[in-house]
């Protein structure tokens, strides 16, 4: 795979961001229940819950697209597993929150390995030696 890409911080980042979106449908059906009693609350529990776990989600995948920007996407994780807390279930049963964070702090530390340089010198035969001043002329042909 690409060394660009921070690919342990968006495989947490995903994986806290399944969390956070399971916990969002989860307080998304308490929310619909909620619903039948306190119309406008529910609603509101039903898209706050449900947005911040889909925009995990996809922060999450879009350090794998666009790398490059892996900053932004890092901070974005960021203030999104904060949200969750609020928002979400306890920040997707915690352990969502706590894996999107760390993804989110992984992106933003993120540097990509430098390439080993490794130098050869190159072996092979020495350049041939003149012969001494005094050698004998070869033989003349026979025949």
């Amino acid at each position: 795979m690409n060394e660009k890409i921070p690919l342990t911080a968006a495989i947490l980042a995903i994986v806290g961001s399944v969390f956070v979106l399971i916990g969002g449908l989860v307080e998304a059906a308490l929310g619909a229940f909620i619903s039948l009693f306190l119309p406008g609350y529910g609603s509101a529990i039903i898209g706050g819950a449900f947005g911040v776990g889909a925009g995990c989600l996809i922060m999450s995948i879009l350090l794998f697209v666009a790398p490059a920007q892996k900053l932004i996407w890092g901070i974005l994780l960021i203030v999104f597993a904060i949200l969750s807390l609020v928002f979400d279930l306890f920040g997707g049963f915690i352990i969502g929150f706590i894996l999107v964070l760390i993804g989110g702090i992984m992106a933003i530390t993120y540097k990509p390995a430098s390439p080993q340089v490794v130098y050869v010198q190159a072996m092979g035969t020495p350049p041939m030696a003149a012969p001494p001043p005094n050698f004998p002329p070869p033989p003349p042909p026979m025949g």
